[in-house]
């Protein structure tokens, strides 16, 4: 589903969209070949030509250029935990720009810093 909204986002969300998509998808692949093995290696590959099928009929702004990632999944899901604590960094640190420039309650995103901080020390 949301490979079919790429061209929703913005170049740079596009990016970071696709991004995680292929980690999620790299996630996936660790998950049910090493953990559960009913899944073969030729079944995964399957799923990578679906990818490039897709990259094939879609045009460019509805594509995502398949990067497989060689690492363990615990190095994986670090990185996905960081993507989505930028994201969401990034939005909430909008918003709070937004606020202050029109000087809207700007005491209540004194919360961003504590969010940001938190999630520092995390990472």
């Amino acid at each position: 589903k949301g490979y079919t909204r790429l061209s929703s986002y913005n170049e740079e969300n596009r990016r970071i969209f696709c991004d995680y998509l292929n980690l999620w998808l790299d996630e996936q692949k660790n998950t049910h070949i090493t953990v559960i093995s009913y899944v073969t290696v030729e079944k995964w590959e399957l799923i990578e030509n679906l990818w490039n099928k897709l990259n094939d009929i879609f045009e460019p702004s509805h594509q995502c250029k398949r990067n497989v990632t060689e690492k363990n999944a615990s190095e994986i899901k670090k990185r996905m935990d960081f993507m989505v604590y930028c994201v969401n960094r990034n939005y909430f640190k909008d918003l709070c720009e937004t606020a202050i420039s029109s000087e809207t309650n700007v005491n209540k995103y004194s919360l961003f810093n504590e969010f940001t901080y938190n999630n520092y020390t995390k990472f």
